[in-house]
């Protein structure tokens, strides 16, 4: 069976050949082009979903060459952000960094708060990854800060449950428990069933 990473490429993919075909046929309509990035930038989501990072590596640099093409910011910064999970996947955590730094002051500049919420949060789990929990811990801060502005729950999610294990790491129980409770009620909230057993595990730890 199809997952729901599956049925989202197909539905992507053929998108991206009807855009293709519109856009061989007639004159590209104003807009045209920076859909055509969004939908390259989806399509590498995905594929980062499936943990097929051969497919998410290509869609990356052909959505990241379209966007500095068109000086697209907001695309070029949805690229760097995908190129961080590749780069993770692949162990190279300094050009991880890098690359969430990179999309961290696009978005910045664009005025894009959920994307500066998501690359707090991705330098705050790349910095635990590395061992450099004083800096994880000030990401994942800023990245909470921004999501609750906004009202963003995965994000609150995210930074609840990476809160939680850094003070879990670092000995501090008692915060650990409060911050990944925080995380299972939220979860609960949502019926995201696979979180509320990821969270579990978490607080057994």
């Amino acid at each position: 069976a199809k997952t729901k990473y599956n049925i989202a490429i197909d539905s992507l993919l053929n998108e991206l050949k009807v855009l293709s075909y519109n856009y061989s046929e007639i004159k590209p309509a104003k807009g045209t082009d920076t859909i055509l990035v969004n939908i390259l930038n989806k399509l590498s989501s995905q594929y980062i979903n499936l943990d097929d990072f051969q497919h998410a590596s290509l869609y990356t640099q052909q959505a990241m060459d379209k966007a500095t093409n068109l000086n697209y910011q907001n695309g070029m910064a949805a690229s760097y952000y995908n190129w961080g999970y590749i780069y993770i996947h692949q162990g190279n955590y300094e050009l991880a960094m890098d690359s969430y730094l990179k999309s961290l002051k696009i978005w910045e500049n664009t005025g894009s708060k959920r994307g500066m919420a998501k690359s707090y949060n991705s330098l705050g789990f790349v910095s635990e990854l590395i061992g450099n929990f004083e800096d994880a811990m000030a990401y994942d801060l800023k990245s909470l800060k921004i999501s609750e502005e906004i009202g963003y729950q995965k994000g609150i999610g995210d930074n609840y449950n990476h809160i939680g294990i850094i003070y879990c790491i670092q000995g501090n129980y008692d915060q650990a428990l409060d911050y990944l409770l925080k995380y299972l009620t939220l979860l609960r909230k949502t019926g995201n069933k696979r979180g509320i057993g990821n969270a579990c595990n978490n607080i057994g730890l």
